[in-house]
């Protein structure tokens, strides 16, 4: 009999969404992610009912969830979540992320009659990132980040928003876990030989800066290396951290452009459909590709129609714009390369852990989601199984970038938190309120009463004066 090996899973599900300044409240978003985790499917908590039970019973039946497939964390990433205006006000982001948080959860609760919580919400400017797991137990260490901004006079108009928390396989180190709320066994764990009892993640959401040209496409990788070196943890660390898997989201703004030919010339196979011709043009594949950006990351296949930019509410792509796959989700690499979907079929159960353990992740899925079209970006969702041991560090403990498989630090590229981030942090606080102040009296009523109110006193007090 073949002695099971240790769980080496963890399920996770992602998702970014680039809001377009209308935050999806009603039940929009929801409806349309119901579709995407359809195959983490329920069943029937007594399949042995009566074959003559009508449509209405059926219906309103209890449901077990079948957990074999149900994510361990659920991670939404949103940008432009409000107007300009209202990204100058953190209380303002911050109710609308907990609207949108419990819709979510309201969803989740419903279609698998379960307890879903909230492990963590955080924001910055109009970017935010909610964490969500009905195993919120197992959720222990979470930190929110000290966040960054890179938007124009260090704005919080652009920038990145983190969570970085650890994982417990099994919290009571027990081999099986009963879920609180139903009383059930969900999950059986193999005992724990190879210390994949915890695990340590770090999920960041962003939004680099815009427009087409080369001036910008080097403004967005300046943009990733303020990021990288300006975000703060409780741990000392920035985004990267040597024992820590990382998964990076959201909108990051890159065109197809072909790069521009700083990622070296560029290199398309003949007889290609026009999608995939543009796709081989995309300047973030072309500069991860060739390690002048996201050195050590790795994205699943891109099978998606760009995702930006569409006139709202259609599939229609507006032709100001060059159609980008501006929207992505991209994870610390595992290995040499990523598993396509379907890399795992014909195996069995041991040798897909088997492939696990030895460091490979399994991409279940890598999509958009093309009928939410509230914003003129449509969203993308990852689904993932992952090594619960983390991959190779791309980063040492002195805080320098090393290659994966060799070990050897690049003492030029020095990516823990730098302290002339704190002093950017409070130029940007005064920016922000400045910039905030003045869409307050241009573009509110009582802003521009605001201003007439001032002008007239000021005009009286000159009279009375002079």
């Amino acid at each position: 009999m073949t002695t099971p090996l240790t769980d080496p899973e963890l399920s996770l599900f992602l998702f970014t969404f680039n809001c377009g300044k209308v935050p999806p409240l009603g039940d929009e978003l929801t409806t349309q992610l119901d579709s995407v985790l359809s195959t983490y499917s329920s069943h029937p908590s007594n399949p042995q009912s009566n074959s003559n039970s009508s449509l209405t019973s059926a219906s309103t039946a209890s449901l077990e969830p079948d957990l074999s497939n149900l994510p361990e964390l659920f991670v939404f990433g949103f940008q432009e979540l409000s107007s300009l205006l209202d990204g100058t006000r953190p209380n303002a982001v911050n109710s609308i992320l907990i609207s949108i948080s419990n819709n979510i959860l309201d969803h989740l609760c419903r279609k698998y009659q379960l307890n879903f919580e909230v492990a963590s919400i955080n924001h910055n400017g109009t970017v935010g990132v909610i964490v969500i797991s009905t195993f919120l137990s197992r959720v222990t260490k979470v930190q929110r980040s000290v966040n960054v901004n890179v938007g124009y006079y260090f704005t919080s108009t652009k920038g990145a928003t983190g969570v970085r928390l650890t994982y417990n396989s099994n919290p009571n180190n027990n081999l099986i876990d009963t879920h609180p709320d139903t009383h059930t066994d969900t999950h059986t764990h193999h005992p724990d030989h190879n210390n994949f009892k915890e695990t340590e993640l770090t999920f960041v959401v962003l939004h680099l800066n815009a427009n087409e040209g080369l001036k910008y496409m080097l403004r967005r990788n300046h943009d990733l290396l303020s990021i990288f070196r300006g975000m703060k943890f409780d741990d000392g660390y920035s985004v990267l951290k040597p024992t820590a898997h990382c998964f990076i989201m959201g909108d990051f703004n890159y065109r197809a452009t072909g790069a521009y030919n700083i990622a070296g010339p560029l290199s398309v196979p003949e007889d290609l459909e026009n999608d995939d011709y543009e796709l081989y043009k995309d300047e973030l594949s072309l500069l991860r590709k060739s390690n002048v950006a996201f050195r050590g990351f790795d994205e699943a296949k891109i099978n998606f129609k760009p995702t930006y930019k569409f006139k709202v509410g259609t599939l229609k792509y507006n032709t100001k714009r060059k159609p980008s796959w501006c929207d992505r989700i991209l994870y610390q690499s595992y290995q040499s390369h990523h598993l396509a979907p379907g890399e795992f079929e014909g195996q069995n159960e041991n040798e897909r852990e088997s492939e696990l353990l030895n460091g490979k992740a399994d991409v279940l899925e890598y999509n958009s989601l093309e009928n939410l079209r509230i914003s003129d970006h449509i969203p993308v969702y990852l689904k993932i199984k992952v090594p619960y041991r983390a991959p190779n560090a791309i980063i040492n403990g002195k805080g320098y970038l090393v290659d994966p498989w060799t070990g050897f630090p690049d003492n030029e590229m020095y990516v823990k938190p730098w302290k002339t981030f704190d002093h950017y942090r409070r130029v940007g606080a005064v920016t922000d309120w400045i910039f905030g102040s003045g869409l307050f009296l241009a573009k509110t009523k009582e802003g521009r009463i605001s201003v007439v109110l001032a002008a007239v006193l000021v005009f009286l007090l000159v009279k009375i004066v002079f």
